[in-house]
């Protein structure tokens, strides 16, 4: 099973940079007529290796983002009661 880093941003305003600052890449001419067909055909062969680029954010920046968003859920009035 291969492992797909990539940035899924959160909704802060800190996370506007984070699309596309992680993500994963294989060489070769992409499919543009199908680009998911090719994607997943890329995925199932175990002899394809992917590549990655950028960061991760690491424990530090999980816990950063995880208290903003508690932070921000309480200040629009839905954190849990």
């Amino acid at each position: 099973m291969k492992i797909l880093y990539g940035t899924d941003p959160l909704p802060l305003t800190t996370e506007e940079a984070a699309a596309g600052s992680l993500g994963i890449f294989a060489d070769g001419e992409a499919d543009r007529d199908f680009p998911a067909r090719h994607v997943r055909s890329l995925l199932l062969v175990p002899e394809v290796q992917l590549g990655t680029y950028g960061r991760r954010i690491g424990i530090t920046g999980f816990l950063r983002c995880q208290i903003g968003l508690l932070i921000q859920a309480e200040k629009n009035g839905s954190g849990s009661q």
